[in-house]
């Protein structure tokens, strides 16, 4: 816990990709363990399965349609840091 929360007083930046659902998992320990260290300004972004039904096919199938592919992640990252480099989230 120490070097995670060292890196994040240090970027402010937390992003979570994990090949599960979110809930429980391990954005929940992150981000559960900044509100319990009040660690305040810090842009988040979680990607995982939402708790539903996931349709059955391939890893790449399922990663595609649920928007968990590199590409997606990617893009979806750097237009969040970019919304908040904006100011509007720390405004």
């Amino acid at each position: 816990n120490e070097k995670v929360l060292e890196s994040i007083e240090k970027t402010r930046n937390v992003i979570t990709i994990e090949d599960g659902i979110l809930r429980s998992g391990l954005a929940t320990t992150v981000n559960e363990l900044i509100i319990k260290n009040k660690i305040l300004d810090v842009h988040i972004e979680n990607f995982g399965y939402d708790d539903k039904f996931v349709k059955h096919g391939s890893v790449s199938e399922l990663e595609k349609i649920n928007g968990l592919d590199a590409k997606d992640i990617a893009k979806k990252w750097v237009k969040s840091v970019e919304y908040a480099s904006s100011g509007v989230i720390n405004g």
